[in-house]
């Protein structure tokens, strides 16, 4: 049922998010694809890229649970037989992979446009930065929308979620980000940098699991 109502709530905002792919695309510099040097244009297009996407996993996780007060349906979802566990899997885990969907399918997009442009992505990048980018921006997207969605779970409005989480959400994946970028303008594998990422990753999917568990018991003391 959870999963459903989920769905149901997110498809409507697939003409929403069409729009903003074809504004990031178009706001893609393809005139900066034809500079020689482009072992650090393919890299910066790449974080152009995810830093203009933070947007969708910030907007799908506002509403993560305080759409459920703001529409009145907290009281009876909370009175269905239904676990902390399928709770997150429902509202947090649900967004998180329709984040990593359409990330993943624009990130392709770009690649391929940048890879016609430069005549053969290979032959010019190193593949372990453009995998190491992607994997990052991937990563970071996952981050910010579980942050949000974990604050959605206890602020008063969409609003607040959406400032505070996404802006935690940021932050928390932006410090590792900026040493993983001064590492490969040196021209060194930041793996170690990507596992911090990982771990903050696992943090903030303990922070979700703490909020949406004391939603929990607040249920069962009421």
């Amino acid at each position: 049922m959870i999963f459903w109502k989920e769905w149901r709530v997110l498809r409507g905002r697939f003409v929403m998010l069409a729009a903003f792919y074809g504004i990031t695309l178009v706001m893609l510099p393809v005139e900066s694809l034809f500079i020689d040097d482009m072992f650090y244009v393919i890299p910066l297009s790449l974080l152009i890229a995810g830093i203009a996407l933070t947007f969708i996993p910030m907007i799908l996780g506002m509403d993560a649970w305080v759409a459920e007060r703001d529409e009145e349906t907290e009281e009876f979802l909370l009175s269905k037989p239904i676990s902390w566990q399928r709770l997150i899997i429902a509202k947090v885990g649900f967004r998180a992979l329709l984040t990593l969907l359409l990330s993943s399918a624009l990130l392709i997009i770009i690649l391929v446009r940048i890879g016609n442009a430069s005549g053969g992505l290979h032959l010019w990048t190193r593949p372990y930065v453009v995998w190491y980018v992607t994997l990052s921006i991937l990563t970071a997207h996952t981050i910010i929308i579980v942050v949000t969605a974990a604050v959605s779970a206890r602020a008063p409005y969409q609003s607040t979620s959406l400032i505070i989480g996404g802006l935690l959400g940021l932050v928390v994946c932006g410090l590792p980000l900026v040493i993983s970028a001064w590492q490969l303008l040196h021209l060194q594998a930041p793996w170690t940098t990507f596992l911090l990422l990982i771990t903050l990753l696992s943090l903030s999917m303990v922070l979700a699991s703490i909020f949406f568990s004391r939603l929990e018991a607040e249920r069962s003391v009421s």
